[in-house]
């Protein structure tokens, strides 16, 4: 009986072990395979989704606007960025928007694609600046209005280059 309970318990602690094991296996696999799935220079679905859950909140705003020159983010709209978009998805994506913009700059891709049109969209909304990007600095930008008028110039400017 002894034996038994000996040889039980070893049972436990391997399957313990083993479990163990197994879980840490799958975290290390989750972090590799999650690597490739926020490569939005490269991953077209995944820029296409972030793009589109950004437009789709911005342009309503600037479309509503007089002239369509400015939007303005509201404390709902700083929250909602906030929880749907870590700050590195955020960085991230605005790299990954500039980098796409260099592409469509030197002519690889097309600016009528669906992709083109989403990465044109959000330089116009002025998300590949620095200052004043409404996704890089929501601590402060509940309230901030967002003009367009220099980036329309720009705009123009890239788009006759």
């Amino acid at each position: 009986m002894a034996n038994d309970a000996i040889d039980k318990a070893r049972r436990a602690a391997a399957s313990s072990r083993n479990k163990r094991n197994s879980v840490a296996q799958y975290d290390n696999m989750k972090v590799e395979n999650n690597s490739p799935d926020l490569d939005l220079k490269n991953n077209d679905n995944a820029f296409h989704v972030l793009a589109t859950l950004v437009t789709e909140r911005l342009l309503p705003k600037l479309e509503a606007s007089p002239d369509n020159t400015h939007y303005t983010l509201t404390a709902e709209d700083t929250a909602f960025f906030q929880k749907m978009l870590p700050y590195s998805v955020r960085r991230g994506f605005v790299d990954a928007l500039r980098y796409r913009l260099q592409l469509l700059k030197v002519g690889v891709g097309s600016r009528n694609s669906t992709i083109g049109k989403l990465t044109m969209q959000c330089q116009m909304l002025g998300l590949d600046r620095d200052d004043l990007n409404a996704l890089l600095d929501l601590s402060q930008s509940a309230g901030m209005s967002v003009s367009l008028h220099v980036l329309l110039h720009l705009l123009l400017f890239i788009m006759s280059s």
